[in-house]
């Protein structure tokens, strides 16, 4: 179908149908919802004019109105994810200055970058201001003496802490973590992973011995934290501790990414970065 220069199709992705429309060499694609065929032709009709005038402006769309289409498309995230990006958006549309932290810096400039890059490959935007990202730095801080959690009070934390530490699982991912039989094994138990779906998490003898069922919220797991362990050490180092004890065991690099749940080799290796230059040879 064509109207003025702009032309376009619909096809099936994953089971749903999507109209894309083309225009001097641009492609805008949208989800039509529906895995009726001749329900997408009959949305595809009524929808490619609309779509056709977001090409004639596209180089007019601000932030605010690329953001507003780009959080409303289908992009597979978790509620986390989205809710994050939302206020990563909103924080910036209202002229909130960006974090001095670096790390918490580089999210929101990926957040914003993201936005635009998805505007640009849509044909939605051709001149993107994009953030110069300098990158966050990877966390150096460990728990050098993992025994110091023996004391721990209460004996739910100190359990808590001990599974954190012996598996290297998200503190999230543990928090979350109900005890029944379908996700409790012998020496593993499956969590809600960072996205949408479940992963495994490996047990050793010790964090199975401390394995039980957890109720606690994120305050209240800060609020135990602090009250047990006053140094720079975070709860979340519990896991980055996990992961640098296996590498200075030995471990394969590969190894280590799967049991930390990381989706991408290169992630491990940036989250390693700080234990591995000092034991490079030169």
């Amino acid at each position: 179908m064509q109207a003025n220069q702009c032309n376009y199709s619909v096809h099936k992705c994953r089971n749903i149908y999507q109209i894309q429309v083309t225009s001097h060499y641009k492609k805008l694609t949208r989800s039509l919802k529906t895995k009726n065929r001749r329900e997408a032709e009959s949305r595809a009709r009524l929808l490619f004019p609309l779509l056709c005038e977001l090409f004639e402006k596209s180089d007019e769309l601000s932030l605010k109105e690329l953001s507003g289409i780009w959080l409303g498309e289908d992009h597979n995230w978790s509620p986390t994810t989205k809710s994050k990006y939302t206020y990563y958006i909103d924080r910036y549309l209202k002229g909130t200055p960006l974090p001095t932290n670096s790390n918490t810096r580089s999210m929101h400039v990926r957040c914003i970058n993201a936005c635009w890059n998805w505007g640009t490959q849509r044909g939605l935007i051709t001149n993107p201001p994009k953030i110069k990202d300098t990158g966050g730095l990877p966390r150096d801080i460990i728990l050098t003496t993992p025994e110091i959690i023996n004391p721990f009070k209460p004996d739910k934390f100190k359990h808590f802490c001990v599974v954190l530490l012996e598996s290297g699982v998200r503190v999230k991912e543990l928090r979350d973590w109900k005890m029944n039989e379908q996700n409790i094994g012998k020496k593993w138990i499956r969590v809600k992973a960072k996205g949408k779906g479940m992963r495994t998490v490996k047990l050793t003898d010790r964090a199975m011995d401390s394995i039980q069922s957890f109720d606690y919220s994120r305050r209240m797991c800060t609020y135990w934290w602090r009250k047990n362990y006053k140094g720079e050490v975070q709860l979340r180092d519990l896991r980055r501790t996990f992961a640098v004890d296996l590498y200075r065991k030995g471990v394969p690099l590969l190894s280590i990414s799967r049991l930390m749940g990381h989706s991408s080799l290169s992630m491990t290796e940036w989250y390693l970065q700080p234990f591995t230059v000092d034991e490079i040879e030169i």
